[in-house]
């Protein structure tokens, strides 16, 4: 079990696209919120990018994805390299084209990914072919509605925030219990033979590792573009170099340079940091950039020159970006989620 495992994007679309294709968003182009009418630099998943299951379907896995999120749909480039792939929201909306309107559409579909998800195993239990099963849930998404055995579990809790938040963050860990009560997936990586006595990894890693880490226990070809590094080395035990994460947000040009115990966020279009020390403020609650000017210096050159390599690298990749057009339902679906104003 990985403990410090960091996404490269607080965001569905770009996140799992960077999981996908061990490509941090800046690579990969996905670096805005146009959703409407997506530019032709930005929001939809290049098909020149080498995705996980397109690695796994051409060394003969079958593959299949069943999700509930529009912004991992097919229509943004997700589909790439799945055999099967199932959008949770069009089966619902083929049952009862009103499924929107139901206060608890979210449930709805948190339930229609598991059960697609054991439909797809029990049609396997006699089959001993490999595959791959990606599946996407939508809950804990905004606006946070728990179902009501999970909504006032967590509404006495004492968070340590602004008290016009906590109402808000219950409701969140509610929608997180309910998930967690369908499926849980913490990053755990399960390996015969290696992992049997379990294996508690504090180093930190990034989601930007999962691509590598999976082609490698395989013994497949991990792409030469892949900005990630597998984790094998770390559950043999061997001693490795520190892995910083950059993580990038995408309402504006902020971002976050992790790199233990320092955690520095910068906004690019105010040139504003800050920075947090991670073992002594786990909350980043107080900042100390201007009491420690050379960790400011030396965090934001690094993370400079990470973010300088992603843009570079992406100049090949995102050349094959088209522009699309969204249908009314696509754009309703979006608009549910507070994407569209």
């Amino acid at each position: 079990m990985f403990t410090q495992a960091i996404a490269q994007s607080s965001w569905t679309r770009a996140s799992v696209a960077s999981y996908m294709t061990s490509l941090y968003p800046t690579t990969i182009g996905l670096t805005c919120h146009n959703f409407r009418v997506p530019k032709s630099d930005c929001d939809v998943l290049p098909r020149s990018a080498t995705t996980l299951a397109e690695v796994l379907q051409g060394g003969g896995f079958s593959t299949a994805s069943i999700v509930a999120n529009i912004n991992v749909d097919g229509l943004f480039g997700f589909d790439q390299g799945y055999d099967e792939f199932v959008t949770a929201s069009d089966e619902l909306e083929q049952r009862d084209p009103n499924w929107r309107k139901h206060t608890d559409w979210f449930d709805e579909t948190t339930r229609k990914v598991t059960e697609g998800a054991l439909e797809f195993l029990d049609a396997r239990a006699e089959n001993s072919g490999r595959f791959l099963l990606n599946l996407h849930y939508l809950d804990p998404h905004d606006p946070y509605a728990p179902p009501q055995e999970h909504g006032s579990v967590f509404a006495d809790h004492a968070y340590e925030v602004d008290p016009r938040s906590r109402e808000a963050i219950a409701r969140y860990d509610g929608e997180i219990r309910h998930v967690d009560e369908q499926i849980r997936v913490p990053l755990i990586v399960k390996l015969p033979g290696l992992t049997d006595d379990g294996i508690r990894v504090e180093h930190q890693v990034r989601l930007l590792d999962v691509m590598p880490t999976v082609l490698d226990v395989l013994g497949l070809d991990i792409p030469r573009e892949a900005q990630g590094a597998s984790l094998l080395p770390l559950l043999a035990g061997e001693r490795t170099q520190p892995r910083p994460a950059l993580s990038e947000w995408g309402y504006r040009r902020i971002v976050s340079y992790r790199s233990p115990p320092w955690k520095l966020i910068y906004d690019i279009e105010t040139d504003t940091p800050m920075l947090f020390n991670l073992d002594r403020d786990p909350l980043e609650l107080e900042d100390l950039r201007l009491d420690e000017p050379r960790v400011v210096s030396k965090l934001t050159s690094e993370m400079t020159d990470v973010l300088t390599d992603a843009l570079e690298a992406g100049e090949e990749i995102t050349a094959d970006t088209g522009a699309l057009a969204l249908t009314q339902t696509q754009i309703d679906q979006l608009e549910a989620l507070g994407y569209v104003d």
